[in-house]
């Protein structure tokens, strides 16, 4: 029989033979204790192979690997999301992420194209958005930030940590998420400011009226807000 290599020392892959093992395998052959780039020490391997595998190493590439996959299904929604691809909060993940990442999407130049993002931790995974999150109050509840101009962040993630970044997340009426809106209209009356259907309610106006008296007429705030509604008669 050939002598026995001392592989001692050597390096294969990530992984450094540091001694010999005391026992051999079931076919007799060499084990060797070898300590991995990642960290692992008294990883016990075959000469075998340490010669012949394509990257030794102590299965960290094999869980980074799979721990990429299944990144990369929750993602998607392919894996946290699975049974729940109908529901009202699904739905919500997946529009929040889609006009924050997608180009073609129909809101995205009110979010992603001016710089809007989600944060890693409600961005890759379902169900911690269900946790932060929770479910909507009623059917009727939409998806809002606190702060128009700020991320969908959580406050909690690691990305969150890093940036400083509060919650900024929650559930509103449609109302409130049209005042809340960067596309709402401020209009200030007598030292209080409103969006247009707050105004509408109060002064028992036509929300459409006050914005044709305004826009369309030229009328000022005043005398559109005071000129009582002419009655139709029939």
């Amino acid at each position: 029989m050939p002598a026995k290599k001392n592989l001692v020392g050597q390096t294969f892959g990530k992984l450094t033979v540091i001694s010999e093992h005391p026992e051999r395998t079931k076919h007799g052959q060499t084990r060797w204790v070898c300590q991995c780039d990642c960290g692992a020490e008294d990883v016990v391997k075959s000469a075998s192979y340490l010669r012949t595998a394509t990257v030794a190493a102590c299965g960290c590439v094999k869980r980074q690997v799979s721990r990429e996959i299944c990144l990369s299904r929750t993602k998607h929604g392919q894996s946290h999301g699975r049974g729940k691809s109908g529901t009202k909060l699904y739905r919500a993940w997946t529009s929040m992420n889609r006009r924050c990442d997608t180009s073609s999407a129909e809101r995205w130049s009110r979010y992603g194209g001016r710089g809007i993002v989600v944060c890693d931790g409600l961005k890759n995974s379902f169900q911690y958005f269900e946790k932060i999150v929770g479910q909507a109050p009623t059917p009727k509840h939409e998806l809002d930030r606190k702060d128009n101009d700020g991320n969908y962040s959580c406050g909690r993630c690691n990305h969150c940590l890093s940036q400083g970044w509060l919650n900024n997340v929650r559930w509103v009426t449609h109302s409130e998420n049209v005042r809340n809106s960067s596309k709402a209209r401020l209009i200030t009356y007598r030292g209080k400011t409103q969006v247009f259907s707050d105004w509408a309610k109060e002064l028992g106006i036509e929300r459409l009226t006050l914005k044709n008296r305004i826009d369309k007429l030229g009328w000022s705030i005043e005398k559109a807000f005071t000129t009582p509604v002419r009655k139709q008669t029939t």
